[in-house]
C-alpha cells in the first residue's frame, strides 16, 4: 500500500502559494484514515494500477507480472532480513510507477478509440480542405537556423550562469553579527551569551527549516527507530536542515515552540560536540529565538 501510494492524497489547500513552498505541516495530520474524496482518490489510483497490470498481462502475458514479483520478493527479502522503513520502499516505486504509466496510456487508447467513430467526418473534412503546400516551400532560411542554435545554446549555458547572476541565500557572516542578532531576539544578556559562547565554543550556521515536528518525552513514531522521531525520554523539536549545514537537527526543548514554521530561516548554534544550543527562525517579519536545556539560566545570574 505504501507504494501504491506514491500519487498525491492531499485534500486541502491553505494558499495557492503553498503549491511553491509548503508551509501548513499537512503531513502531521496523515493518520492513515482517509476522507471522503481521498478515498475516491485512492480508489481510483487503485483502479489505474490495476488496469496497468491487467494490460501488461493481456500484452506481454506472465512477463507483465515481472516488476510486481520482483516488488514482492524485495518486500519479502527485506522483512526476512529484518528491515523495516519507508527508505527500503523507495527502491521499488519504480514497478509502480511502470503499472500507473500503463495505466494511463491504456485509458488514452480508450479516449482515441471512442474518437473512432468521428474519424470519417475528419479526413472528409480533411480532403474537402486539403491546401497545396507546394506554393510554400522555400529555400532553408540559415539565419533562422543560426538564432536556434544560439538559443538552445544560451538556454545550456543558463544554468551555470545562474549561480553567478544569483547571490547565495545564506552567505557566510561573521560570528560575531550572528551572535548580536541572536542576543537582540533572547533574553539572554549580551555578555553572558557572549561567555556562553566563548566557553563552550559555539559555531553559528544559517539555513532552512524543513519538515519541523515537537515530540514531548516519551513520544514519537512507533514506525521508526530514525534518530530523533523515535520515542526517547527528552522533549525535542526535530526538523532537516539545509543551507550552511545540511543535517537532520534535534534539538532539546522543553515544551512545544509557539512560533516554528516549515521553510523558515534559521540560525543555530552549537559546540564542538554537535549539541544544540541556540536556535533563531524567521519567516517575514516574524522571528523568535529558543534555547536547548543545556543552557543553564543561572549562569547568567
Amino acid at each position: 500500500m505504501n507504494n501504491i501510494l506514491l500519487f498525491p492524497l492531499r485534500s486541502d489547500l491553505k494558499h495557492p502559494l503553498e503549491l511553491w513552498t509548503p508551509t501548513y505541516a499537512f503531513w502531521q495530520m496523515w493518520e492513515g484514515r482517509p476522507n471522503l474524496s481521498q478515498s475516491l482518490l485512492l480508489g481510483f489510483y487503485l483502479f489505474l494500477f490495476g488496469l496497468g497490470l491487467t494490460t501488461a498481462w493481456q500484452k506481454n502475458g506472465w512477463m507483465g507480472f515481472l516488476p510486481l514479483v520482483l516488488n514482492l520478493v524485495y518486500n519479502l527479502w527485506t522483512s526476512l532480513a529484518l528491515l523495516s522503513g519507508q527508505r527500503f520502499m523507495l527502491t521499488m516505486d519504480w514497478s509502480v510507477y511502470l503499472y500507473y504509466m500503463i495505466g494511463l496510456f491504456a485509458l488514452l487508447s480508450a479516449f482515441l478509440f471512442a474518437l473512432e467513430n468521428g474519424r470519417s467526418l475528419i479526413l472528409k473534412w480533411y480532403e474537402e480542405n486539403t491546401i497545396s503546400l507546394a506554393a510554400h516551400v522555400s529555400l532553408p532560411n540559415i539565419p533562422q537556423y543560426l538564432f536556434a542554435e544560439i538559443l538552445f545554446l544560451g538556454v545550456g549555458l543558463s544554468l551555470p550562469w545562474s549561480e553567478k547572476i544569483f547571490s547565495q541565500r545564506y552567505p557566510l557572516e561573521s560570528q560575531e553579527s550572528m551572535r548580536s542578532v541572536l542576543a537582540a531576539q533572547t533574553n539572554v544578556d549580551a555578555a553572558c551569551l557572549k561567555k556562553v559562547v566563548d566557553d563552550n565554543q559555539l559555531t553559528f550556521v544559517q539555513g532552512r527549516a524543513l519538515y519541523p515536528r515537537y515530540y514531548e518525552a516519551g513520544f514519537g513514531e512507533s514506525f521508526t527507530d530514525a534518530v530523533g522521531y523515535k520515542a526517547v525520554d527528552e522533549g525535542r523539536l526535530v526538523f532537516e536542515m539545509i543551507g550552511q549545514k545540511k543535517a537532520r537537527i534535534v534539538f532539546p526543548l522543553l515544551e512545544t515552540p509557539k512560533f516554528f514554521p516549515n521553510a523558515s530561516d534559521v540560525t543555530l548554534a552549537f559546540d564542538n560536540n554537535g549539541e544544540m544550543w541556540f536556535v533563531l527562525v524567521k519567516q517575514g517579519n516574524t522571528q523568535a529565538a529558543y534555547s536547548s536545556t543545556l543552557f543553564d539560566p543561572a549562569i547568567c545570574k
